[in-house]
């Protein structure tokens, strides 16, 4: 889903993701083993946030399609083709990734079904395979967090969870 970016603040549910021209917004989501895309080019004010659930439904995709945000394997290559659309150099993009997280349980789960680090794993491959430079902020680990995007400049802020019953480490969506 298309979150509303006429919002002030627009909060990314799973799955959601929100694209456009720098306006004054605040985009907030809160992630654990989900993954976040953050994308700002500076010299045209673009930007774009994602919040993807996994990295496939496995179902082949139509030709001309609205991606599915909850899907890595939709939502990232529609986003590089936004980068493509508006011909922004690659050494001009900003590129963040956040979330990614496991927990000490989910890493004796067999591999298919760690699926933070299978998240993790295919945004850092998907970087790679389109010669995108990526800041890692709150990437990976055990610890969920609170990512905070300023559409206006292109700021990204994150703070790790806590479990306010303990204290100690939290898990986010």
């Amino acid at each position: 889903m298309i979150a509303n970016i006429r919002a002030r603040t627009v909060h990314l549910a799973p799955g959601d993701f929100i694209s456009g021209t720098a306006q004054d917004c605040t985009v907030i989501t809160v992630l654990g083993s989900c993954v976040a895309m953050v994308l700002w080019h500076a010299p045209s004010r673009f930007f774009a946030c994602c919040h993807f659930v996994c990295v496939s439904n496995n179902q082949p995709q139509a030709g001309s399609y609205m991606p599915d945000g909850r899907y890595g394997d939709q939502i990232l290559p529609h986003f590089w083709q936004l980068v493509q659309k508006k011909a922004i150099p690659l050494a001009e993009l900003q590129v963040r990734l956040c979330g990614g997280a496991g927990s000490q349980k989910s890493q004796k789960l067999v591999p298919s079904f760690q699926v933070g680090q299978l998240n993790a794993e295919y945004a850092l491959q998907f970087c790679r395979s389109h010669g995108l430079r990526a800041e890692l902020l709150g990437f990976g680990g055990e610890q969920g967090i609170k990512l905070r995007f300023e559409t206006a400049d292109g700021s990204v802020q994150i703070r790790q969870l806590t479990d306010p019953q303990t204290g100690r480490a939290g898990s986010g969506g």
